[in-house]
């Protein structure tokens, strides 16, 4: 329902409550469910298209650590998720790029 509710309003050109909306939702699916990884995709979606840095950051490293635990991996996504973190401040280092990619590597 909220995950709905962050795709029609991107689609009304809404872009920082559907960002709101879609990271609402991504807190309330359980880690198993499947449509977790598409809700991650569209928030980060959104996040780019609004300008929210901090947040793209954030949830494209939640994006990959889902990603490595499902063994499913998007070729190139963690790399420019690193260096993008690498050229933002980030007033947390939660779901970090650098630490899924130390994951990665071991």
């Amino acid at each position: 329902m909220v995950h709905e509710a962050a795709r029609a309003a991107a689609a009304r050109g809404a872009i920082g409550p559907a960002a709101g909306l879609a990271e609402q939702a991504i807190s309330l699916t359980p880690p198993e469910d499947p449509d977790l990884f598409q809700r991650r995709l569209d928030a980060s979606a959104y996040e780019i298209r609004g300008g929210e840095t901090a947040m793209l950051i954030e949830s494209l490293g939640t994006l990959c650590h889902y990603e490595t635990y499902i063994g499913s991996i998007t070729p190139g996504l963690l790399e420019r998720a690193v260096e993008l973190e690498r050229a933002a401040p980030r007033p947390s280092n939660n779901y970090s790029p650098r630490e899924i990619l130390g994951l990665r590597l071991m």
